[in-house]
């Protein structure tokens, strides 16, 4: 569930600058987190209902993550989108390597996430950002602590956090329609959250280990494909009914996508890590 990218902006120079303390590295190095306080400048990209969203810069001045906070000077739950992982930021304290629940409206789902300089991050599949925007409260249980709030505005904030990922070459066009929408080489479609080629990357040096694909989808045969080095998707192996598990030997941090078979879209790139072997593909 998380990889890699770059590009440059000058399309935001002349926008108000957020700026937050220095803060900690992130537990997964592969993983950019879209935590604020880290000494990262941010250009104020727009509001939404309430939220400030804002496109934030690596020290040498790449962007690197969109966000949107619902409160002041980023002190307060955020919603961000780095290196295709969609996460939930909530200022409280956590453990690294946590495993909890996520209840919408009264429907949970397990979670795992980390924890960066006093900030906890919830790792977000496709189907929890869009459960995140059609509901009106959320709780995270995580070990014995739980955070709510309600979730007023989120689905406009979510909408302008994805269009700021794609108009900055962050990937995203997930759920906006800011994405270019033009074909691409290997009959994969943009048009539903696969990456640009190019900019989710598999990068050397990870621990190698055995990942298992399995289908946890309705009516949606798919394939599975690596983005290699150059971030090009190579096909994999078929996933469905009739192919319910497909075995990878792989690395951590290698980069996935699972393209459904019927109209060429995808819900986003999976990221490969050791701790987390076993992935359900909807």
């Amino acid at each position: 569930m998380r990889p890699s990218l770059r590009f440059a902006a000058t399309l935001l120079a002349g926008l108000a600058t957020l700026a937050g303390p220095a803060g900690a590295q992130s537990a997964y190095p592969d993983i950019i987190d879209a935590v604020p306080t880290q000494g990262r400048e941010v250009l104020r990209y727009g509001e939404a209902r309430g939220w400030t969203v804002g496109l934030g810069h690596s020290p040498a001045g790449a962007p690197i993550y969109c966000a949107a906070t619902s409160g002041p000077n980023w002190s307060e739950m955020t919603i961000g989108y780095a290196t295709s992982q969609w996460q939930l930021i909530l200022p409280v304290t956590s453990r690294p390597d946590w495993e909890g629940t996520l209840t919408i409206d009264g429907q949970g789902t397990p979670v795992s996430g980390t924890a960066v300089d006093g900030w906890t991050i919830v790792w977000l599949a496709a189907w929890d950002v869009e459960a995140l925007m059609q509901g009106s409260q959320f709780r995270v249980q995580m070990d014995n602590q739980v955070y709510a709030r309600p979730l007023t505005g989120s689905a406009a904030a979510i909408l302008k956090i994805d269009e700021c990922a794609a108009r900055n070459g962050l990937g995203g066009g997930m759920f906006s329609e800011a994405q270019d929408q033009r074909p691409r080489p290997g009959g994969v479609d943009l048009s539903f959250g696969c990456p640009e080629p190019g900019t989710v990357r598999s990068a050397d040096g990870g621990t190698p280990f055995t990942a298992t694909f399995r289908y946890a989808a309705q009516n949606r045969p798919m394939t599975i494909y690596w983005l290699d080095h150059a971030g090009q998707p190579v096909p994999i192996g078929p996933l469905g009914p009739n192919a319910p598990v497909l075995t990878v030997d792989t690395y951590g941090g290698h980069h996935f996508i699972a393209v459904a078979d019927s109209d060429q879209t995808c819900p986003g790139v999976i990221t490969a890590l050791p701790d987390y072997a076993d992935i359900p593909v909807r």
